[in-house]
């Protein structure tokens, strides 16, 4: 279905997507599947990544 925010030129956009939204690992994050497992950066240089909210 037509979500009138891609452009003609490509993309795709299939399941949920949310930007600017809170999550669990709070602000400089990109959180996969639920609100707590992702990649957070947590200084210059420093990406870490978390599972149900637990550093791993």
């Amino acid at each position: 279905s037509d979500v009138g925010a891609l452009p003609i030129t490509g993309g795709g956009l299939n399941g949920n997507l949310g930007i600017g939204t809170t999550n669990a690992l709070g602000g400089n994050s990109i959180v996969l599947g639920d609100n707590d497992t992702g990649f957070k950066q947590n200084g210059d240089g420093i990406l870490d990544v978390y599972a149900n909210s637990a550093h791993v």
